[in-house]
């Protein structure tokens, strides 16, 4: 299977999207922001994130607790305040020397990345780690993302209309599956 880029504003649909084609096709789906907290986020805590917070999100009765715990609750919180910012950021920055060290480490994983937000990494990746590329569009449900999200609809291979129903989605994404089936094929089949 070919490696997919799955993209999109918060909230877009991305991982319904990349639920359905990973049921469809078989394949193992990685959300960025998971795989994020562990190799990023949560070695920075201290340094990313104010008292106030730590205490909310890793400490139980003033002691750090599990770091898997911590990683769960860092995945979960990330909506709130200027933690989507703080993530885009720190994610920059692991980056910084390798624009694909993040999205290799996730290919490694799995077939489908989900919620890659720099264009510098998203461009480098294009030429190194995927092979296809989808932009989720929600834009009639969500607000778009101007400081955390440089990549756009335009930069990807193909748009899903995500502003309908479930229904409607469903018979999209089993559109999308047929072709990349397709793609596949004319690949490996030949002429």
């Amino acid at each position: 299977m070919q490696k997919l880029m799955i993209c999109g504003f918060g909230r877009a649909g991305k991982d319904s999207v990349a639920d359905q084609i990973s049921k469809r096709l078989g394949v193992k789906t990685q959300c960025s922001s998971s795989l994020a907290a562990r190799h990023v986020i949560a070695p920075q805590i201290n340094k990313l994130f104010d008292s106030a917070y730590l205490d909310r999100i890793a400490k139980v009765d003033g002691k750090w607790v599990h770091p898997d715990i911590i990683e769960k609750n860092l995945f979960e919180t990330r909506h709130e305040g200027d933690g989507r910012k703080i993530w885009f950021d720190a994610i920059c920055e692991y980056n910084s020397e390798d624009p694909t060290r993040l999205m290799k480490k996730l290919y490694d994983i799995a077939d489908v990345y989900v919620g890659c937000r720099s264009l510098r990494e998203f461009l480098a990746g294009q030429h190194e780690c995927f092979q296809f590329s989808i932009w989720v569009d929600g834009s009639k449900r969500v607000a778009p993302e101007i400081t955390t999200c440089e990549i756009k609809p335009e930069n990807c291979d193909i748009i899903i209309d995500n502003n309908g129903t479930e229904f409607e989605l469903t018979a999209k994404v089993d559109r999308l599956c047929d072709f990349l089936q397709s793609m596949k094929c004319e690949a490996s089949c030949g002429p």
